[in-house]
């Protein structure tokens, strides 16, 4: 097969990537190489790339294979073709067979765009059913969740919908290129739609007492009732389960678990009958999945207790954030509320406050080691693809949180908080003592970025974009450049758009096996 180039090529090796048979590029895990499903999207895009700037025979006959090897391993659901993720116990989220609409989104791109340059109709056929996949409802196995303003797009369904921002700005950046390929309107009113979506939602992603962005709108905590007085086994419950205003409710009813699905701690239970569980002593831990979406409105923990009666306190652990750290540290418990319930049957239903639960949606961390440095490379992406998006898509508050996210990044330098860490900007590593202003002293709309080179329109209504880059120590590295609204992009920029704009990304959920995005 072909080299591979870039950052991709040096992380083969970290990533353990090696040729398949059939030409697909798979991971080494022990003693076998495992088809991993982003893979071969991201040689699609490196072999693409390649082919502007050094066509050849040769790179042809790769970009066929890696096409035809992963559209070998994709199912038929819902009429779409897809590329399934098995349930992987090494894995965070993965907790049930499932497709991902980040790889899905990456698949349609980059199989139209191997189309054009094939001259294939059928394998534009079927990225056609490829994208196909984005529109299938999550309540069928897809990725497709209804919004307000429109859809969202789920890197991993899961319950409560988890809101991965990297994967859904992603995956839309996809979906946009994908319609500039074909010029499909419905993929680019899918791409606007969602997009005014994540502009919707995306003061719940702000995490502006730690200059950061959140990783997504879900995180895990620990609850626990502790039944005051009663004694073992004279407790019974029920029907316990999380409520999330607008979004559902969810049973916490299994007996142990993973750590993204609710239940109750296993070795809390006594046992389970036809009527409840029983605790096994005077506590009951509960491992709940809770949702910012409901902001600020509380979720709710609700379950029917049965007993001699007594009172029953509720209790949920908060921590702090460490930037080394996936989750809250120095974790204590917090009583939340206190329930008189009397003998018999009684309902529980407790909110559980924001001002304990602040940090379940968890700001990005600095947890990836690159070459040694501990670096951040998700709130970067969040910014780039920001931009990205709202030159895409000409919604300008995409734009404006990119500027307040950008901003975030130049103070991290004076902060205790983030000494000694390093922040991936596109391909470049930077320790956060080098990187500081200038910045625009307003915000900005609708600027591309420079490494991306956007062919996307310009909103008429966006004002006058201001420049934005990021200085280091020696230098300038440009986070954004500015760019007049309706500065025309020359045809070579749309044509690496799908490559180049996508490089330095990193979908994969935190702790989940997937890659980080080369």
């Amino acid at each position: 097969m072909p080299p591979l180039t870039g950052q991709l090529r040096r992380e083969a090796g970290y990533h353990a990537l090696e040729w398949l048979p059939d030409g697909y590029p798979g991971r080494r895990r022990g003693d076998e190489v495992w088809a991993h499903p982003l893979y071969g999207a991201y040689v699609l895009q490196d072999y693409l790339a390649q082919l502007e700037s050094s066509p050849s025979q040769e790179l042809r006959d790769g970009l066929r294979s890696v096409a035809t090897a992963a559209v070998a391993r994709m199912d038929r659901h819902e009429g779409a073709l897809v590329f399934w993720y098995e349930e992987d116990e090494k894995s965070a989220r993965a907790v049930e067979r499932h497709y991902s609409g980040l790889t899905q989104g990456y698949y349609a791109a980059g199989l139209a765009r191997a189309a054009r340059v094939l001259g294939d109709d059928a394998l534009l056929e079927v990225s056609a059913s490829v994208f196909a996949s984005l529109t299938v409802p999550v309540s069928r196995g897809g990725v497709h969740a209804p919004g307000v303003l429109g859809p969202s797009i789920a890197e991993v369904s899961q319950q409560p919908n988890s809101y991965i921002l990297n994967g859904w700005q992603s995956a839309l950046t996809a979906v946009a290129d994908y319609a500039e390929v074909t010029g499909r309107a419905d993929a680019r009113q899918l791409a606007c739609d969602s997009a005014r979506e994540i502009a919707r939602l995306l003061p719940l992603f702000d995490a502006p007492a730690v200059r950061n962005s959140r990783y997504g709108l879900t995180g895990f905590v620990y609850a626990r009732l502790v039944f005051r007085g009663a004694e073992t086994g004279s407790v019974t419950l029920r029907d316990t389960r999380l409520s999330v205003p607008g979004e559902g409710e969810y049973a916490v009813a299994r007996r142990g678990g993973r750590r993204w699905l609710n239940h109750v701690f296993e070795q809390d239970v006594l046992d389970e009958t036809p009527e409840g569980l029983r605790p096994a002593g005077r506590v009951a831990r509960l491992n709940l999945v809770l949702s910012r979406i409901s902001y600020p409105q509380p979720n709710r923990l609700r379950c029917r207790v049965s007993g001699a009666g007594g009172l029953v306190e509720v209790q949920l652990q908060q921590g702090r954030y460490d930037p080394l750290q996936s989750a809250q540290v120095d974790r204590h418990w917090v009583s939340i509320a206190q329930v008189d319930c009397p003998p018999g049957d009684s309902e529980i239903d407790v909110p559980l406050p924001w001002d304990v639960a602040e940090l379940v949606a968890y700001p990005t961390n600095f947890v990836k080691s690159i070459d040694g440095r501990r670096t951040n490379v998700y709130h970067a992406t969040h910014v780039t693809r920001l931009r990205e998006l709202a030159a895409a898509t000409g919604v300008p508050e995409l734009a404006e949180w990119a500027d307040t996210w950008l901003r975030y990044v130049a103070e991290w330098r004076s902060m205790p908080l983030y000494s000694g860490l390093h922040v991936r900007w596109e391909e470049v590593v930077l320790p956060v003592s080098e990187v500081g202003g200038p910045l625009p002293p307003a915000p900005a709309r609708l600027v591309p970025t420079k490494r991306s080179r956007s062919p996307r329109r310009q909103s008429s209504s966006a004002g006058t974009a201001a420049a934005a880059t990021v200085t280091v120590t020696g230098g300038t590295a440009t986070a954004a450049t500015a760019a007049a609204p309706g500065a025309p992009v020359p045809a070579t920029a749309r044509r690496r758009s799908s490559a180049a704009a996508r490089r330095g990304s990193s979908p994969g959920p935190a702790g989940d096996d997937r890659p980080p995005r080369p």
